[in-house]
Protein backbone atom coordinates (compact mmCIF):
# COMPACT_ATOMS: atom_id res chain seq x y z
CA UNK A 1 0.00 0.00 0.00
CA UNK A 2 1.20 3.43 -1.02
CA UNK A 3 1.42 6.38 1.39
CA UNK A 4 0.08 8.62 -1.09
CA UNK A 5 -2.50 6.13 -1.61
CA UNK A 6 -3.25 6.87 2.14
CA UNK A 7 -3.01 10.36 2.44
CA UNK A 8 -4.76 10.75 -0.66
CA UNK A 9 -7.73 9.03 0.82
CA UNK A 10 -7.26 11.20 4.32
CA UNK A 11 -7.60 14.37 2.19
CA UNK A 12 -10.55 13.35 0.58
CA UNK A 13 -12.34 12.14 4.00
CA UNK A 14 -11.41 15.35 5.60
CA UNK A 15 -12.85 17.61 2.40
CA UNK A 16 -16.09 15.81 2.58
CA UNK A 17 -16.52 16.20 6.44
CA UNK A 18 -15.75 19.92 5.34
CA UNK A 19 -18.73 19.89 3.28
CA UNK A 20 -20.61 17.99 5.83
CA UNK A 21 -19.93 20.90 8.09
CA UNK A 22 -20.38 23.36 5.58
CA UNK A 23 -23.57 22.02 5.09
CA UNK A 24 -24.77 22.05 9.14
CA UNK A 25 -23.98 25.56 8.97
CA UNK A 26 -25.77 27.03 6.20
CA UNK A 27 -29.10 24.87 7.66
CA UNK A 28 -28.59 24.26 10.87
CA UNK A 29 -31.80 23.85 12.19
CA UNK A 30 -33.00 21.77 8.96
CA UNK A 31 -34.03 17.45 9.00
CA UNK A 32 -30.36 17.86 6.63
CA UNK A 33 -28.38 19.35 9.02
CA UNK A 34 -28.70 16.11 11.84
CA UNK A 35 -28.15 13.90 8.89
CA UNK A 36 -24.88 15.29 7.67
CA UNK A 37 -23.97 15.67 11.42
CA UNK A 38 -24.24 12.18 11.64
CA UNK A 39 -22.12 11.56 8.70
CA UNK A 40 -19.71 14.12 9.79
CA UNK A 41 -19.43 11.84 13.06
CA UNK A 42 -18.86 8.98 10.89
CA UNK A 43 -16.44 10.23 8.90
CA UNK A 44 -14.29 11.85 11.98
CA UNK A 45 -14.29 8.32 12.88
CA UNK A 46 -12.85 6.69 9.94
CA UNK A 47 -9.88 9.64 10.67
CA UNK A 48 -9.74 8.12 13.22
CA UNK A 49 -9.31 4.58 12.85
CA UNK A 50 -6.62 5.96 9.89
CA UNK A 51 -4.61 7.27 12.68
CA UNK A 52 -4.82 4.70 15.84
CA UNK A 53 -4.46 1.54 12.96
CA UNK A 54 -1.33 -0.01 14.71
CA UNK A 55 0.00 -2.12 11.79
CA UNK A 56 0.92 1.09 10.19
CA UNK A 57 4.67 1.93 10.50
CA UNK A 58 5.31 5.07 12.21
CA UNK A 59 6.21 7.08 8.95
CA UNK A 60 2.37 6.49 7.93
CA UNK A 61 0.78 7.66 10.86
CA UNK A 62 3.24 10.34 11.21
CA UNK A 63 2.08 11.40 7.69
CA UNK A 64 -1.25 10.56 8.81
CA UNK A 65 -1.49 12.57 11.82
CA UNK A 66 0.52 15.98 9.55
CA UNK A 67 -1.80 15.61 6.93
CA UNK A 68 -4.93 15.89 9.70
CA UNK A 69 -3.56 19.28 10.57
CA UNK A 70 -3.06 20.82 7.24
CA UNK A 71 -5.34 22.49 5.05
CA UNK A 72 -7.01 19.62 2.80
CA UNK A 73 -7.86 22.20 0.15
CA UNK A 74 -4.30 23.04 -0.25
CA UNK A 75 -4.07 20.18 -3.57
CA UNK A 76 -7.02 21.03 -5.11
CA UNK A 77 -5.97 24.87 -5.22
CA UNK A 78 -2.60 23.77 -6.60
CA UNK A 79 -3.95 21.41 -8.91
CA UNK A 80 -5.94 24.57 -10.58
CA UNK A 81 -3.32 26.57 -10.34
CA UNK A 82 -1.11 24.17 -12.70
CA UNK A 83 -3.23 23.83 -15.13
CA UNK A 84 -2.59 27.53 -16.33
CA UNK A 85 1.07 27.23 -16.26
CA UNK A 86 2.82 26.30 -19.62
CA UNK A 87 3.84 22.64 -20.06
CA UNK A 88 7.20 23.50 -19.40
CA UNK A 89 6.60 25.16 -16.50
CA UNK A 90 4.56 22.08 -15.18
CA UNK A 91 7.58 20.05 -15.66
CA UNK A 92 9.90 22.40 -14.00
CA UNK A 93 7.13 22.42 -11.02
CA UNK A 94 7.33 18.27 -11.18
CA UNK A 95 11.21 18.49 -10.82
CA UNK A 96 10.90 20.72 -8.28
CA UNK A 97 8.24 18.36 -6.19
CA UNK A 98 10.88 15.52 -6.72
CA UNK A 99 13.66 17.24 -5.81
CA UNK A 100 11.52 18.24 -2.03
CA UNK A 101 10.57 14.44 -2.01
CA UNK A 102 14.46 13.05 -2.21
CA UNK A 103 15.24 15.58 0.29
CA UNK A 104 17.29 17.90 -1.99
CA UNK A 105 18.03 21.42 -1.19
CA UNK A 106 17.72 23.94 -4.13
CA UNK A 107 17.30 27.74 -5.17
CA UNK A 108 14.41 28.88 -7.39
CA UNK A 109 15.50 32.05 -9.04
CA UNK A 110 12.78 33.25 -11.13
CA UNK A 111 12.81 35.52 -14.30
CA UNK A 112 10.12 37.78 -14.69
CA UNK A 113 11.27 38.53 -18.20
CA UNK A 114 10.28 34.80 -18.91
CA UNK A 115 7.49 34.58 -17.16
CA UNK A 116 4.54 33.84 -19.52
CA UNK A 117 1.16 34.75 -18.38
CA UNK A 118 -1.62 32.49 -19.24
CA UNK A 119 -3.73 34.72 -21.77
CA UNK A 120 -0.63 35.02 -23.10
CA UNK A 121 -0.48 31.06 -23.99
CA UNK A 122 -3.75 31.44 -26.28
Amino acid sequence: MSISAIISSIQHIIIADEFCKDFVRSHPDSAGANIFKSYSKKLNWIIADFYSYPHFPKEIRDGIKNEIKSDPFTIPAINEKLALVTPQHREMIESIIDAILKGEKFTIEINKDQIVEPNEMI
